[in-house]
C-alpha cells in the first residue's frame, strides 16, 4: 500500500468512527426525548393505544366473522359485505356506549384517583377520555349507518318491503334514527364555540342521552339478522350486556349526587371583587374537603336544573367553603343578581353580610362535592410551580391557604403535619389587568411577610395600564419596598413570562427533584407549558422531572 493509499484509509477510517459517534449521540438523544416524553405522556397513550387496539380488534374480528362464517350465508348473499360491515361497527359501538358513562361518574373517578390505580390511568383526563370515545361513536355511527342505508336498498329489491320501510318504519329503522338524531344534537352543542357562549343549551341538549339509550336498548333485539338456522339471533340484543354495568353506575351515581346535594347549606357571606368576581363563602354540614378540590353549584333561583363546577379557594382548615365566581354569562350573572349584588357595583368592593339583609332573601344554594382534581395531587412534591391565568388562580388560593396554616401549625409546634415536607412553592400569576391582584392580596401579602423562603411569588400584567396607574408606577418611592401596582414585596413583571428562563431556573436550583407543574388557564398556555414540562424534564432515575397537572372538569 502506498503513503497516499494509507493516508486515505486512515482518514476513511476516521470518518466512520465520527459517524458511528454521531449515530450513538442521534440515538442517544432520541432515547432521552422518549424517556422525557414518557414522564408526562406514558400513561395517557398507553390507555389511548388500548383504546384505538380495541376497536380495531373488534371491528375486524367481527368483520371476519360475518365475512368468512358460514351462519349468516343467506342475508350475505342478499345484501353482500354492508351487513359484514354495519355489524362490525355495531361491534364497537356496543363497547364504546357501554363504557362512556364512566368517565363522568364524578364520586367513582374521585375515589379512584386517590388508589394506587392512579399511577397507571389517568383519572384526571376522565373529560378528554369521554369525548375520545364521543368521537369513536360518532365514527362507527356513522359506518352503521351508512351500510345499513346501503342494506336497506338491497332488501328493498329483494323483497316485498321498501328501502324506506326499514330505514323508517321498521324496528331496527326507526329505533336506529332517534338515537342517531339525540347523537348528532348532542355532538353539535358539544363543540366547544358552542359549549363556551351557550353553555345552557349544552347541557340541556347533553341531557338527550336519555333518549340516545332509550333508543339503543331494544335497537338490536328485532332480530333484524337472522343466522341460516337457530338461534337465529341474540334474544334481546346484544347491547344491555354492555350497558348495565356503566348504565347502573351512572343511576347510582345521580342518586348519591341528589342525596348530597340536598344537605343543608347556607351562604353565609357575599363579597364581590374588582373584575367583576364574586367571591361566596357557604357553610355546609358534613362537608369535608382538601386544598386543590371543587364543587358543582346549583341555584334554584336561577335555574332549578342547570349546575356549574367551580374550584374552591378556601382551605380545610378555615371551617366553610368558598368560591371565586367571574361573572360571564346569564348563569353567574343571575346568580350575583340573586344574592343582591349588582353589575353596577362592579368597580366597588361590597361584602354584604347576612345580618344586612333579610335571610329570607338570600338564595338557596346547592352543593355536590367536593370532588377530586389534578391540582389535589400538590402534597406529593417538595417543589412546585403553581401557574394560574386570570380568575384560573382559584385552586392554588386553597393550596397557599392550607400551606399556610400547615406551616404554622409546624411552626408553633402544633404538631408536624404530613404536608409540611412542601419546601419550595414558586407561585406565577398571569393577568390581563390588574384589578384581579386584589381578588387574594390578603393572603399573598400575608403569606410573603410570614414565610419569604416558602413560597416565591412572580406576578405577570399582560393588558395595558390606565394613565393613572402608570403615573403610580413612575413616581412610587421604591424605597418603600413594595410593588407600585400589587403593594406586595414581590415585584409586577410586565408582558408574558419567559417559560424557557423559568424553568431553566428551577433546574439550576433544584437538581435531582420531582417538581410538580400545576396549571389551571386557557388551553393555548396549557400546550405550551406541557411542552415545556417534557422539553426540561432529565432523562433517567438522575435528574429534574418536571411532572404536568392541569385542571379538567
Amino acid at each position: 500500500m502506498s503513503r497516499q493509499e494509507a493516508v486515505v484509509a486512515v482518514r476513511l477510517n476516521d470518518a466512520n468512527v465520527v459517524a458511528r459517534s454521531i449515530r450513538r449521540r442521534d440515538k442517544s438523544g432520541m432515547v432521552v426525548k422518549w424517556k422525557n416524553w414518557l414522564v408526562n405522556e406514558g400513561t395517557k397513550r398507553f390507555c389511548f393505544m388500548l383504546f384505538v387496539a380495541s376497536q380495531l380488534y373488534l371491528f375486524f374480528s367481527t368483520f371476519y366473522t360475518y365475512h368468512f362464517g358460514t351462519r349468516f350465508t343467506i342475508v350475505q348473499t342478499l345484501v353482500g359485505d354492508g351487513i359484514a360491515t354495519a355489524k362490525s361497527a355495531a361491534a364497537c359501538l356496543n363497547l364504546d356506549c357501554g363504557i362512556i358513562l364512566f368517565p363522568v361518574c364524578r364520586t367513582l373517578i374521585s375515589k379512584l384517583r386517590v388508589t394506587f390505580l392512579s399511577n397507571i390511568i389517568p383519572f384526571d383526563k376522565n373529560i378528554t377520555f369521554h369525548r375520545y370515545v364521543a368521537y369513536a361513536i360518532v365514527f362507527f355511527t356513522w359506518v352503521h349507518c351508512t351500510a345499513h342505508y346501503w342494506n336497506y336498498r338491497m332488501l328493498g329489491l329483494a323483497t316485498t318491503h321498501s328501502a324506506e320501510w326499514y330505514a323508517l318504519i321498521s324496528g331496527p329503522g326507526l329505533t336506529g334514527q332517534v338515537s342517531t338524531l339525540a347523537l348528532f344534537l348532542m355532538v353539535t352543542s358539544a363543540a366547544e364555540r358552542v359549549r363556551r357562549a351557550h353553555h345552557e343549551i349544552f347541557w340541556y341538549t347533553h341531557h338527550l342521552f336519555l333518549v340516545f339509550f332509550a333508543g339503543l336498548l331494544p335497537h338490536g333485539a328485532f332480530c333484524f339478522v337472522k343466522a341460516n338456522k337457530p338461534p337465529l339471533c341474540s334474544v334481546g340484543g346484544n347491547f344491555w350486556k354492555y350497558f348495565v354495568g356503566g348504565g347502573a353506575m351512572y343511576m347510582l351515581e345521580r342518586v348519591v349526587r341528589e342525596l348530597r346535594a340536598r344537605r343543608e347549606t347556607k351562604i353565609s357571606k357575599v363579597i364581590l371583587h374588582p373584575g367583576k368576581v364574586l367571591e361566596l363563602q357557604i357553610t355546609k354540614r358534613s362537608a369535608s374537603m382538601r386544598a386543590g378540590q371543587y364543587i358543582w353549584l346549583q341555584c334554584p333561583a336561577v335555574s332549578p336544573v342547570q349546575w356549574h363546577p367551580f374550584t374552591l379557594t378556601s382551605a380545610p382548615q378555615e371551617g366553610f367553603l368558598s368560591v371565586h365566581v367571574r361573572l360571564v354569562g346569564d348563569w353567574t350573572i343571575g346568580l350575583a343578581k340573586a344574592c343582591g349584588v349588582t353589575l353596577t357595583d362592579a368597580d366597588k368592593k361590597l361584602e354584604p353580610q347576612l345580618g344586612a339583609r333579610a335571610e329570607s332573601r338570600v338564595p338557596r344554594i346547592l352543593v355536590d362535592g367536593p370532588y377530586g382534581a389534578a391540582s389535589e395531587d400538590w402534597m406529593r412534591y417538595e417543589v412546585l410551580l403553581c401557574v394560574g391565568a386570570g380568575i384560573g388562580v382559584t385552586p392554588f388560593a386553597s393550596i397557599l391557604k392550607t400551606l399556610y396554616f400547615i406551616k404554622t401549625q409546624a411552626r408553633g409546634g402544633e404538631g408536624m403535619d404530613r404536608l409540611a415536607h412542601v419546601k419550595q412553592l414558586h407561585f406565577v400569576w398571569v393577568c390581563r389587568e390588574t384589578a384581579a391582584f386584589e381578588w387574594f392580596h390578603t393572603l399573598l401579602r400575608t403569606i410573603e411577610t410570614e414565610f419569604p423562603d416558602l413560597v416565591q411569588i412572580h406576578l405577570y400584567l399582560t393588558g395595558a395600564m390606565k394613565p393613572d396607574q402608570i403615573t403610580n408606577v413612575m413616581i412610587h418611592d421604591t424605597s418603600s419596598g413594595r410593588d407600585a401596582l400589587s403593594g406586595l414585596q414581590s415585584m409586577t413583571y410586565y408582558g408574558r413570562p419567559s417559560w424557557d428562563t423559568i424553568f431553566t431556573g428551577l433546574k439550576a436550583s433544584y437538581p435531582e427533584t420531582d417538581v410538580g407543574v400545576f396549571f389551571c388557564g386557557p388551553k393555548v398556555l396549557s400546550e405550551t407549558l406541557h411542552r415545556a414540562c417534557n422539553k426540561h424534564t432529565d432523562s433517567g432515575g438522575a435528574g429534574v422531572r418536571f411532572y404536568y397537572n392541569k385542571e379538567n372538569f
